[in-house]
């Protein structure tokens, strides 16, 4: 009677394992996806706001510091 109740519990042992090391990686990987998803958001604003300076000539100096407002020309 006594093994089959250690049966259980080293059983019952071996699933709460599993199951913690499945939740472990489900978070690591939705954690990694997050951390991804947030680079490319940055990056993606990054390179759209420093195209005008980069590409058109405009000084970020000037953008700063300058009174003069120059509207696009659309």
């Amino acid at each position: 009677m006594e093994l089959k109740k250690s049966l259980n519990i080293t059983k019952s042992n071996k699933n709460k394992y599993f199951i913690e090391a499945l939740t472990e990686k489900i978070f690591l990987i939705s954690a990694l996806v997050a951390v991804i998803s947030l680079l490319l958001i940055i990056g993606f604003v990054f390179y759209k706001g420093l195209t005008p300076f980069v590409s058109k000539g405009y000084s970020i100096i000037d953008f700063i510091f300058g009174r003069e407002l120059v509207k696009s020309h659309k």
